[in-house]
């Protein structure tokens, strides 16, 4: 196996002026690192990683936490941080977890020195693992609580998009839009959506009433089946509305399929908005209106803020509708 010696030798400098010309350090002439690109390109070496994180005690794997894998919004992001991501020569992995196993997950990527932990889920771990994290040096990201969490925070303001949905629904003659939340009631009242949705149905007129929010059992199932299911529970109601809103793009299609399959036109009879602009929403016949969020921003913004260990300060991410043909 080709050592780093091995370089040097060849490319006649020293061990050290090879790590780092590896290291991407500006102490280095160009006639050297000329020289030690080439002996890299001509012996096919590939740097022992490994042995790196061992010496550093930390590794390069930044662990991204969710709770629906098959929620294309997750993935999304997950694709522009792993762009971003081997810029830095940092490997982004995935893990699904649940109310009940979210100690246990962490717990291991703690034993395995990962580099970050970013928590997209609705939920967090035990406290008992903060002193710890922070004894290792594990740079997080929604893990603590948020009082005791120094990091870049990324502000979703989601409100700005429902803005514009009311305000287009409003245009159209609709007053009576449903809000599909998918959660259960406790983590609900808890996003910022929901409130948005109430403090929009009393300033553009339109109709407020607590059956025109429809709880569910989000992540616990899948969004599509939640939202399926929420789409019947509201058509056996005998509730009147014209417009439906979902806390996501996955939620959305699910509505969509059981209109579709008990005659409800769309968007003649309901208009149906999602959140999240997933790609696959595009694409989805009728196309899906949404509210974009910006996944490729925040894929990014959670790179920088691991490689520069951010500590303070707050990103805002500034949502917008997308209309298409589900809003008509």
């Amino acid at each position: 196996m080709v050592t780093r010696a091995d370089v040097a030798k060849r490319a006649g400098v020293s061990t050290a002026t090879v790590s780092r010309v590896m290291s991407d350090s500006s102490y280095v002439s160009k006639a050297a690192r000329d020289k030690v690109e080439k002996a890299i390109k001509e012996l096919n070496y590939i740097p022992n990683n490994l042995a790196k994180s061992l010496i550093k005690n930390q590794g390069n794997v930044v662990a991204v936490l969710v709770e629906d894998v098959t929620n294309p919004y997750y993935l999304q992001i997950l694709e522009e941080m792993s762009n971003e991501g081997i810029r830095h020569n940092l490997i982004i992995s995935l893990f699904t977890v649940t109310t009940e196993d979210i100690d246990m997950v962490v717990e291991s990527l703690i034993e395995n020195r990962v580099r970050a932990i970013i928590n997209l889920a609705l939920f967090s771990c035990s406290e008992r693992f903060i002193s710890i994290l922070d004894e290792l040096d594990i740079y997080t990201i929604n893990v603590k609580p948020e009082k005791g969490e120094r990091c870049l925070k990324l502000h979703l303001n989601h409100e700005r998009g429902i803005r514009q949905m009311f305000s287009a629904l409003k245009e159209r003659g609709r007053n009576k839009l449903v809000y599909v939340a998918a959660l259960n009631e406790t983590i609900a009242s808890q996003d910022q959506r929901l409130n948005a949705y109430r403090r929009c149905c009393e300033e553009f007129g339109f109709i407020q009433s607590e059956k025109y929010t429809i709880f569910g059992d989000y992540p616990r199932r899948r969004a599509f089946e939640v939202g399926y299911d929420s789409a019947e529970k509201l058509l056996d109601s005998g509730l009147d509305f014209d417009s439906v809103f979902c806390l996501n793009d996955s939620t959305a299609m699910g509505v969509m399929k059981c209109f579709l399959n008990r005659g409800i036109r769309i968007p003649q009879d309901v208009c149906v908005i999602g959140c999240d602009n997933i790609i696959l929403a595009q694409y989805v016949h009728p196309s899906l209106s949404t509210i974009d969020v910006e996944t490729v921003r925040q894929g990014r913004a959670y790179i920088r803020a691991v490689v520069e260990k951010i500590c303070e300060g707050t990103e805002e991410i500034d949502a917008k509708l997308i209309c298409r043909e589900s809003i008509g």
